[in-house]
């Protein structure tokens, strides 16, 4: 039993040593010849973790848990964020419209604002907790690729929009017409980029646990999400309520299926 999680025997028998083609999980290193008990000659890495398979439960406790915070981190700044930013004005105007004084209502905009600039802060801390390099693996895999692209999608997204908050235009005087027009089409393609590379990843990190569940709602939401996030915008801003959502009930979905591996010890 690795992390709380039972797994079936693998297909040699205990008393004997290996005779298919099989690579290390941690190296890549050739196994096939050696007993199950043994250890990998070139990383010194137990045969038997290879034999398991490429599953969180076998990973350290310590990534696990790294995991599961940096899903936590994005969940609860997303959910934060969309509140503040569409609660927050519709509070605002119903102080105002109610003849509450202009300090308190200058009061509550001021903490709204700080509260979404925090939770845009957090935000990307917690993809970079996320996507954190497994520890126990020494090759590049498809799921250290993903990571990174997604981080270069937060890094590049965030950049963009504190630039456009702070009020500097990158497109001021250097750009007329069509190209000028194109390039405001940016954020859109931003927003599109960074949730397909966020909905494939989870759906990559959910394939080890292993949830089916998890990664095909991932696997879906990858199409629905950078739909809403981008065309949807068109339809009388629906997209702005919908893509969110929808992003933040995957992120949910993973920190579930992340929490008992989470608390389990090996």
């Amino acid at each position: 039993m690795l992390g709380g999680v039972d797994f079936p025997p693998a297909d040699e028998p205990p008393t004997t040593t290996i005779t298919r083609d099989l690579s290390c999980l941690r190296c890549g290193y050739s196994l096939r010849g050696l007993a199950r008990d043994a250890l990998c000659p070139e990383c010194g890495d137990p045969v038997s973790r290879t034999l398991v398979g490429d599953v969180l439960a076998a990973t350290p406790l310590a990534y696990r848990r790294r995991l599961y915070r940096g899903a936590r981190v994005i969940w609860w700044a997303g959910l934060g964020a969309m509140i503040l930013a569409m609660g927050g004005p519709i509070v605002i105007i119903a102080g105002a419209s109610q003849g509450l004084p202009d300090q308190l209502v200058g009061g509550c905009a001021l903490v709204a604002g700080f509260g979404v600039l925090g939770a845009v802060v957090a935000f990307p801390i917690g993809w970079f907790i996320l996507t954190g390099p497994d520890p126990s693996r020494l090759t590049r895999t498809t799921l250290d690729r993903a990571a990174l692209w997604t981080r270069v999608s937060v890094i590049v997204g965030a950049v963009w929009f504190s630039l456009n908050i702070a009020g500097v235009s990158l497109l001021a005087g250097r750009t007329t017409g069509i190209i000028e027009l194109a390039l405001s089409f940016l954020p859109l393609m931003l927003l599109g980029w960074h949730s397909w590379m966020a909905m494939h990843y989870v759906s990559l990190v959910a394939a080890r646990v292993p949830d089916p569940r998890v990664q095909q709602l991932a696997r879906t939401r990858r199409i629905t999400v950078t739909l809403w996030a981008t065309l949807g915008l068109f339809l009388c801003g629906v997209g702005v309520i919908a893509a969110p959502i929808l992003y933040l009930l995957v992120i949910d979905a993973l920190r579930a299926a992340l929490k008992p591996l989470a608390l389990a010890e090996r």
